[in-house]
């Protein structure tokens, strides 16, 4: 293999690693994005939430902090007889989504009747709510504009000779 080609497979693992970091770090913001277009589907039932829970969590490394909070959020429903337990588990970046974090975690109390989502063919599958953020909108666009971006900058420098592969 010619230097020039290990030095080309090198830009294009480059360029990869960026995406997947891009991909990765908006993997949540997609997930809820996902789960908000399949269920559109699901049926309804009358649950009630047992616990509620935020806590802060801070991830420390190399000098820098970043806070974020937890809602933890269960609870319990009945299918044709069938008891069945649901969780809400959200993690909420400052940046995004804190206040989303907090009126969310005040929506709910321990004892509260609630309207729950199940998917009617396998009814263990449960939301509590279809539910876009802003911080999620924002989130998953600000993903697709660096996505774009990388691909973008990609086709530039194959078309300007960068990248002979």
């Amino acid at each position: 293999m010619k230097l020039e080609q290990l030095t080309t497979w090198l830009k294009l693992a480059f360029l990869a690693a960026i995406f997947a970091i891009a991909a990765w770090h908006f993997h949540y913001d997609w997930k809820a994005l996902y789960l908000y277009w399949r269920s559109a589907d699901y049926a309804h039932t009358e649950g009630r939430i047992k616990s509620v829970e935020i806590e802060k969590s801070i991830f420390a490394s190399k000098g820098a902090r970043f806070s974020y909070r937890i809602v933890h959020i269960d609870y319990s429903y009945s299918v044709n007889g069938t008891r069945y337990s649901g969780n809400v588990l959200g993690t909420f970046s400052p940046l995004l989504h804190l206040r989303d974090a907090l009126d969310y975690a005040k929506k709910y109390r321990p004892g509260q009747e609630v309207t729950v989502l199940y998917d009617p063919d396998d009814p263990s599958d449960s939301l509590l709510e279809r539910r876009l953020t802003t911080g999620t909108v924002i989130s998953v666009a600000i993903s697709l504009f660096i996505m774009a971006v990388l691909g973008g900058g990609f086709l530039f420098l194959y078309r300007i000779g960068i990248f002979d592969c």
